[in-house]
């Protein structure tokens, strides 16, 4: 029969091995720790121009991949902190992910779309037309509006706009099932925008479970000049646009929230400035 030292002992290693089990993250925390290692950052960005519109019925499915740049700064305890707020930190960097930020669904019809997608940051919905709408697969230009929405994501931050563009798409070259075109967009964005900037290491949080760089988000509103250029190939079922979009603030009012996220202490956060920022979007498209 074990003696009550031998008892002791091993009643300590229970306890020790209980304590070590509880430590770990549960299966939820470790399946989203991995699913952010796996898409990295996602960009903070408008969506790229739609692509021409084309002549008669067409149905079309686009992805957007994309990665985003915006020079911003903030004072964080006395301290002018600065860097790139144009990144979603879900475990990687400001890179291209190798998954879509959003998939859309485009529905057009004599020189008329209506759209719709959702994305990790953000979705919406818009309208596109034609101009003149007789000249669809033709004729380069499209007026573009459009809503959006931060609720309706993997975020779900309180952030919406309302965007008007003009695009024009003029032709390159073209065989009998290819064209190349022009990708070209000028627009005015109006509305609540999300920022993310990561914040020094000594902000980290300190335990056994990992919790994440420290990172700041901030809702601002508003009113943007967004712009886009870049080069779109189309055949006859598929299409690809590469469009790099630079935006400036055209007007700014005070945040309306800043939350520090996976941050040690209480940092007091201030004077957050940010002038411009662009994206560079990949769309395949299929369609039919």
């Amino acid at each position: 029969m074990p003696n009550a030292g031998a008892r002791a002992t091993r009643g300590i290693l229970r306890v020790e091995a209980a304590a070590r089990a509880l430590r770990k993250p549960p299966p939820v925390r470790l399946f989203i720790g991995l699913l952010g290692v796996l898409v990295g950052g996602c960009a903070i960005t408008t969506p790229a121009p739609g692509g021409p519109i084309h002549a008669g019925t067409y149905t079309q499915f686009q992805p957007q991949y994309a990665m985003a740049y915006g020079p911003a700064s903030m004072t964080v305890d006395g301290v002018r902190v600065s860097g790139s707020a144009q990144t979603r930190f879900t475990g990687g960097g400001p890179f291209l992910n190798p998954l879509p930020l959003g998939v859309a669904f485009r529905q057009q019809a004599a020189g008329l779309e209506a759209n719709a997608d959702v994305g990790w940051v953000d979705s919406g919905v818009g309208v596109r037309f034609a101009i003149p709408p007789k000249s669809a697969g033709t004729a380069p230009v499209v007026l573009s509006l459009g809503v959006r929405t931060g609720r309706i994501s993997a975020f779900q931050d309180d952030t919406y706009q309302g965007s008007l563009a003009v695009e024009a798409y003029p032709l390159i070259a073209r065989t009998e099932t290819r064209s190349t075109r022009l990708m070209l967009s000028l627009g005015a964005t109006a509305g609540t925008f999300v920022r993310e900037m990561l914040l020094p290491d000594r902000y980290m949080l300190e335990g056994d479970v990992p919790s994440g760089s420290p990172t700041v988000k901030v809702l601002r509103p508003e009113v943007r000049l967004q712009t886009s250029v870049g080069v779109h190939l189309s055949g006859e079922h598929s299409a690809l646009g590469v469009a790099l979009s630079p935006w400036f603030v055209l007007y700014a009012d005070e945040p309306t929230s800043v939350v520090c996220q996976s941050c040690s202490g209480r940092p007091v956060i201030s004077d957050f400035a940010q002038s411009w920022g662009l994206s560079l979007s990949l769309t395949p498209s299929i369609g039919f």
